[in-house]
């Protein structure tokens, strides 16, 4: 009987542990992360915490040293001020908005904030936006990336870093 519980228990570890694998087999990422660095497990992939104001003071640095920015919720209102929506403007690099379900809108559309964005007109099924700013030709590139369940998390996961790396 004991050996059955430790067999289920591991079981259950084993599951809930493979929740947090990311199959991403790409070239190595480093992504910048403004708010909370996500849980799982990927090689290739390495995040760093950075604030909004290092982002904002030395954008071109950062994109000189990572592949990509992470905004997540934790940080939304405070990113989505006005003085940061010229930094997304301007970064020329990948920026994921990441479960925002107001897109990527609030951050880089002056005078809009994220609480005050209706959720309503922003919702089309995404779960996050890749964001892609080209300052010196002023176009924009935006992909968006839905999520069914959040079973399906680490499939998005592994999307959002196979776009980063097309880029």
């Amino acid at each position: 009987m004991k050996k059955m519980v430790i067999l289920m228990l591991g079981l259950i570890m084993l599951a809930a542990c493979s929740q947090k694998n990311v199959s991403y087999e790409g070239t190595p990422l480093k992504i910048a992360v403004i708010g909370e660095i996500p849980e799982y497990d990927n090689d290739r992939v390495t995040f760093e915490e950075i604030s909004l104001e290092k982002f904002k003071e030395d954008s071109a640095h950062i994109a000189k040293n990572y592949n990509a920015v992470m905004i997540t919720p934790l940080a939304f209102d405070k990113a989505s001020k006005d003085t940061y929506s010229a930094v997304y403007h301007k970064a020329n690099m990948p920026i994921i908005f990441f479960d925002s379900k107001k897109r990527h809108y609030p951050f880089v559309e002056k005078g809009m904030s994220y609480a005050s964005a209706s959720s309503d007109s922003f919702n089309d099924g995404s779960h996050t936006t890749l964001y892609v700013s080209d300052a010196k030709t002023n176009e924009e590139e935006i992909w968006t990336f839905p999520l069914e369940n959040d079973d399906d998390l680490p499939a998005l996961y592994t999307s959002i870093f196979e776009k980063i790396e097309a880029l």
